[in-house]
C-alpha cells in the first residue's frame, strides 16, 4: 500500500528523530497538533501530507499528533505525561466506617495515619466520568482516605478502578495510584445519575443512583493532595479540583472488592459537574 512505499517509510523515519529532537526541548504536544510545520518542518510535513499521512483521517492524525512525548509503560501501554488536566462530572458519597479498606496499610506510605470522625474512619467514594475536553477520556470509580502524613492532610487511594489502559498505566506508574480495569455503564438524565460498575471478570463493584440538588453558592476549588505507595514506592502529589458543587442524594450498593461497605449510607453526598482536575501539577518522589 501507499503507506507502506519507501517514501512512506523514510518520511516515519525522519518524523520519529524530529519528534524525539523536539520533545528535548519540550515543545507542547498542542502546538504540534495546530501548528505541525513549526515542529518538523515545511518539506517534511508536505511530503507527509502528499504522500503517507493524508490516506489516514484527520482525526486520528490529530489523535497521533497529540500523543507525541507520551510514556510507554513495561507492557507497552501508552499514557500523557503528568501534569494531567482532566474535565468530568463528579458523584462523592462520604461514609464513616468501622473498618479500612483491604489493601489501606499496602498503598499508604510509611508513617501515614487515617483519620477518625468520632471514633469512625472517613471514607469517600467517588464515580467520576471524565470527558474529551481533557487528556483523557474514561470513567473511574475510587475509595479515598483522608491521612496524616508528614504534618499535612493528605489523601491516600487503596481502591480505584477505571476504564481506560492509559489511565491505568500511568496512575500506576506516575503517582503509585494502584488503579485496575472495569467496565462501566452509566447514563444521566435530567441530573438523575444511574451507574453500574463491574471488575474485568463482570463482578460486582458498585451500582450507583445519584440525585442532583441544590447547588451551593460560587465555584470551589479544593486541593486534593495524595500520598501513595505502590511496590515500595513513595509518591506525593499536589492536585486540585475546581467546580460548582451540588448537594446530592446518593443510594450505593457494593460487591466484590467493595463488600466490606455494603449496607453503609453516606452521611453526605455531593456532585461536581463539569469539573476541572489538575493532577501531577507537583510531584515528590
Amino acid at each position: 500500500s501507499a503507506l507502506d512505499s519507501p517514501r512512506c517509510s523514510a518520511a516515519r523515519s525522519s518524523t520519529s528523530m524530529a519528534t524525539r529532537q523536539l520533545t528535548a526541548r519540550s515543545v507542547s504536544p498542542l502546538s504540534l497538533a495546530v501548528h505541525p510545520n513549526l515542529l518538523i518542518g515545511t518539506d517534511l510535513t508536505s511530503l507527509l501530507r502528499r504522500g503517507c499521512s493524508a490516506r489516514l483521517p484527520r482525526e486520528k492524525r490529530i489523535a497521533e499528533m497529540s500523543e507525541i512525548g507520551w510514556q510507554v509503560d513495561a507492557d507497552g501501554v501508552r499514557y500523557p505525561p503528568e501534569p494531567w488536566e482532566l474535565v468530568g462530572d463528579f458523584a462523592v458519597g462520604v461514609f464513616l466506617t468501622r473498618e479500612l479498606p483491604p489493601g489501606f496499610a499496602a498503598s499508604a506510605p510509611d508513617g501515614a495515619r487515617p483519620l477518625r470522625i468520632a471514633g469512625r474512619f472517613g471514607v469517600g467514594v467517588r464515580a467520576v466520568r471524565y470527558g474529551s475536553q481533557g487528556v483523557l477520556a474514561y470513567d473511574e470509580l475510587l475509595v479515598a482516605v483522608p491521612l496524616w502524613h508528614r504534618g499535612r492532610i493528605r489523601v491516600g487511594i487503596p481502591q480505584i478502578w477505571v476504564t481506560s489502559e492509559a489511565s491505568r498505566a500511568g496512575g500506576r506508574a506516575l503517582w503509585s495510584i494502584p488503579k485496575d480495569m472495569m467496565i462501566a455503564d452509566r447514563s444521566v438524565a435530567e441530573g438523575h445519575l444511574t451507574a453500574r460498575y463491574r471488575d474485568g471478570a463482570g463482578e460486582a463493584l458498585a451500582d450507583l443512583d445519584a440525585v442532583r440538588g441544590a447547588r451551593l453558592p460560587g465555584e470551589w476549588s479544593l486541593p486534593l493532595p495524595t500520598a501513595q505507595s505502590l511496590d515500595a514506592r513513595v509518591v506525593v502529589s499536589s492536585n486540585r479540583v475546581r467546580g460548582r458543587v451540588s448537594l446530592a442524594r446518593t443510594r450505593w450498593s457494593f460487591g466484590g472488592p467493595l463488600s466490606w461497605l455494603q449496607g453503609s449510607r453516606p452521611v453526605m453526598s455531593v456532585a461536581i459537574a463539569n469539573t476541572a482536575v489538575t493532577f501531577g501539577a507537583r510531584v515528590s518522589r
